[in-house]
């Protein structure tokens, strides 16, 4: 019975996507292979991001593909004398925890990532909170876990003029990277909006995510993944074809053992 209800999973989903009246969104992803090392890693130049952001909306699907005690793979640094950290944000993972960094606040959730499979991390940030979404699912802020707060005057204020760097923490622009911290695995459709989306919205980018984004969405968007994957892309980073509908199947049937795999080299 439970395969027949896959089944019909299958067919509605196919269904959907052939009439919907959204546009599709990209078929490529970013492969980063291991051995993890310093010389996989995408960088943008320092014209990526032009305006001062006092929110944030950082949304990815991640697929990461070994246990490591660090990997990051989302990293923007600009030339900041004096400040704690060298990053304007960071988002990783560290020690079985998400590792989220801004405006030279840490955040560490207790949320730990499935391997082999795509994941869905959403960070939504203004000057006075921070949430994280982990498969359309807010996660919980508690008091243990050092929850993100500002003092009192401060604002949100990523700069403009800095560099992105896809699967590499930086210690300093454009580089100072660690092997123990490269990421290993796929990225897709990582995006960057200079506002705080809803919950509505980045449910719905993980329940409809072979659907494009809304014109409103589209006009407030600092970072979109149809550029990031014409940057040059360094080492052994591959870009792969992904059949969005093919992924959907396999994030549905991943627990009846019914894996589908058609990711190609570009």
């Amino acid at each position: 019975l439970l395969y027949l209800l896959d089944m019909v999973f299958v067919l509605l989903l196919h269904v959907q996507v052939l009439f919907s009246t959204s546009s599709a969104v990209s078929p490529y992803v970013l492969y980063f292979p291991a051995p993890a090392n310093i010389s996989n890693y995408v960088a943008s130049n320092s014209t990526l991001i032009k305006e001062t952001l006092t929110a944030v909306t950082h949304c990815s699907w991640v697929y990461p593909e070994c246990e490591k005690q660090e990997a990051f793979y989302s990293s923007y640094a600009t030339e900041n004398l004096g400040k704690t950290f060298d990053n304007e944000f960071l988002i990783g993972e560290k020690k079985g925890q998400l590792k989220i960094h801004f405006s030279e606040v840490l955040y560490l959730a207790s949320v730990r990532l499935p391997r082999k499979t795509w994941n869905h991390i959403c960070v939504t940030c203004n000057a006075t909170q921070i949430r994280i979404f982990v498969n359309g699912t807010n996660i919980e802020i508690s008091e243990d876990s050092n929850p993100f707060k500002f003092k009192a005057g401060n604002t949100l204020n990523i700069k403009p003029g800095g560099v992105l760097v896809l699967g590499q923490d930086q210690d300093e622009v454009n580089g100072g990277f660690k092997a123990n911290q490269a990421f290993v695995g796929k990225l897709w459709q990582l995006t960057m909006w200079k506002v705080s989306l809803t919950e509505d919205d980045i449910k719905n980018f993980y329940t409809k995510r072979c659907n494009d984004m809304t014109d409103i969405q589209k006009n407030n968007v600092v970072v979109h993944w149809d550029d990031l994957i014409k940057l040059s892309r360094h080492g052994e980073v591959k870009l792969q074809h992904l059949d969005c509908v093919t992924t959907l199947i396999q994030i549905k049937l991943q627990t009846t053992g019914l894996v589908f795999e058609k990711d190609k080299n570009r």
